[in-house]
């Protein structure tokens, strides 16, 4: 296995606070791009007004532009009680995205000048739990949460995702994504990018 498969397991197994998972996904944001379409920039802790605050921000285009703003939670939260209703934390971070969506809508002018290039095509993620904690019923309720969430455009997912993405890389793999992460974090702040030159 490569280095940051390597220790990224082991940070997970030893389920650290949720600052310390977003330390390091900052420091490794090409973990994050699976997340978003087209992902091309990433932002830490970007603010919706004074009123909340998302873990990430993934700045992607193509056609058009995509926001997909990324919640984190810690890597042994449960998904699901033994009931099968979704379980606290998950249902938390899910009200917290409807919290953004609605702010989103009800400021859109506002959201539009704080959210450079803001489009209506943008996203949502939670990134919670562990997939091993998750029975196979578990894993059909998170289909279908992720059908209907936000009208499908949330997309909840366990760290086993971002573990995925790097499994079958090299470490000389991953000297080109250390590359990729210095061009994804090259702006401290959206309003800083906004005020480049940088595709305009």
């Amino acid at each position: 296995m490569n280095k940051t498969y390597t220790e990224l397991s082991d940070l997970l197994s030893r389920d650290p606070p949720e600052e310390i998972l977003h330390q390091y996904l900052y420091a490794h944001t090409y973990l994050l791009t699976d997340l978003g379409y087209g992902v091309k920039l990433v932002f830490s802790k970007p603010s919706f007004g004074s009123d909340f605050r998302a873990d990430f921000a993934l700045a992607g285009w193509g056609n058009y532009t995509c926001w997909t703003f990324v919640e984190i939670e810690r890597s042994s939260d449960p998904l699901f009680t033994k009931e099968g209703l979704v379980a606290q934390p998950l249902n938390r971070a899910i009200q917290q995205i409807n919290s953004w969506w609605i702010w989103l809508y009800d400021y859109n002018e506002y959201a539009s000048a704080e959210f450079h290039k803001l489009s209506g095509e943008n996203t949502a993620a939670i990134v919670i739990g562990r997939r091993s904690s998750l029975s196979p019923t578990d894993l059909r309720r998170l289909e279908q949460l992720n059908a209907t969430q936000l009208g499908g455009k949330l997309r909840i997912v366990t760290y086993d995702a971002l573990l995925d993405s790097i499994k079958d890389l090299s470490n000389s793999d991953l000297k080109q994504l250390q590359r990729k992460h210095q061009r994804l974090t090259q702006f401290r702040s959206i309003k800083e990018w906004s005020k480049s030159e940088y595709v305009k």
